[in-house]
């Protein structure tokens, strides 16, 4: 069996088990979201974001005031908004999947059975990682997408109700594809990011006997605690570099951490997020963020995490029913 199609398999084999999380969670979010958008126009003849009432008069009265807010600006605005949460959806998936991908099949016992085919302890745990890293963005962003273009469509409805020209208010002034890509490098790049924690909760789903959320929070938090309160950081200072070396690599786990369900939590991705300015279509502050050393350093640690687990699942037997 050659290493792409054994690869392939265990793709599909999380796909297979995982499907409710990963396929499923995110065209339900959106079909939740587009019915509400649906029962809103059709109740009050617009839709609402962030108590904004979006109608068809509304664009047309914005595109005749050259001194309001730039339709560009406004459509950006809510395609934003659907943006931030997908964003936490898919960072709610990718916690509860990396918790769940090595600590369920050890709870069940179909480890046994992996061992028993022709596949090492690494293909195994990089499926799990690629899934996390790469499936579940693709999967969020899809579901996204599907879901804007039903909006897009709502609004185009909305003008030929009112005798408005869609193309003029809407198409023309909806930056549709640069905020796809601008979507889909948010989602990978938030993940990217975040490689610390994924591999730190693939390694706490790996080892826990019972309940790896705990592994995964208590340890960082009860640590981050000490260091605050016994000011262990100025004892480390030799092998950190600053007097809050240590307590601010514990705080910036779960300033990562954060990055998961919400695209804008720290400094480090703000710029990427800001709305109020035409720079939010660029995805150069993305990918800056991710080359910096900040972003490397996180990086490397999150693959030796990945390879610490790597090391434990070929080593852990059984988890605690």
């Amino acid at each position: 069996m050659k290493l792409i199609n054994r690869f392939g398999t265990l793709i599909k084999r999380e796909l297979a088990e995982h499907r409710k999380g990963v396929l499923y969670t995110p065209f339900i979010a959106a079909a939740i979201m587009f019915s509400l958008v649906l029962i809103s126009a059709i109740w009050n003849g617009a839709f609402r974001v962030n108590d904004v009432a979006f109608t068809a008069r509304m664009l047309q009265k914005m595109a005749e005031d050259p001194s309001d807010l730039k339709l560009m600006q406004v459509h950006q605005a809510w395609m934003f908004g659907f943006f931030v949460t997908f964003h936490i959806v898919s960072g709610v998936v990718t916690f509860a999947y990396l918790l769940a991908c090595l600590f369920d099949e050890r709870k069940d016992r179909s480890t046994l059975f992996w061992r028993s085919m022709p596949v090492n302890d690494w293909e195994t745990v990089i499926s799990k990682l690629v899934t996390a890293v790469i499936v579940i963005p693709l999967v969020a962003w899809i579901a996204l997408m599907l879901m804007q273009i039903l909006v897009v469509g709502l609004f185009t409805v909305l003008c030929w109700q009112n005798q408005l020209d869609a193309n003029e208010l809407v198409y023309s002034q909806l930056p549709f594809f640069r905020m796809q890509l601008w979507q889909l490098a948010s989602l990978f790049g938030g993940v990217i990011w975040t490689l610390p924690v994924v591999g730190w909760l693939m390694l706490c789903s790996a080892y826990a006997k019972q309940r790896p959320i705990l592994l995964a929070m208590l340890v960082p938090g009860v640590l981050m605690l000490a260091v605050f309160v016994l000011n262990w950081s100025k004892l480390l200072v030799w092998a950190i570099g600053g007097s809050d070396g240590l307590r601010d690599a514990f705080t910036e786990y779960f300033s990562r951490l954060g990055h998961l369900f919400i695209p804008f939590a720290g400094t480090s991705w703000q710029k990427s997020f800001d709305i109020a300015g035409a720079g939010m279509l660029q995805t150069g502050p993305i990918f800056s963020a991710i080359f910096s050393l900040q972003g490397m350093l996180g990086a490397l640690i999150g693959l030796g995490l990945v390879g610490a687990t790597i090391w434990v699942r070929r080593y852990r037997e059984t988890a605690a029913v």
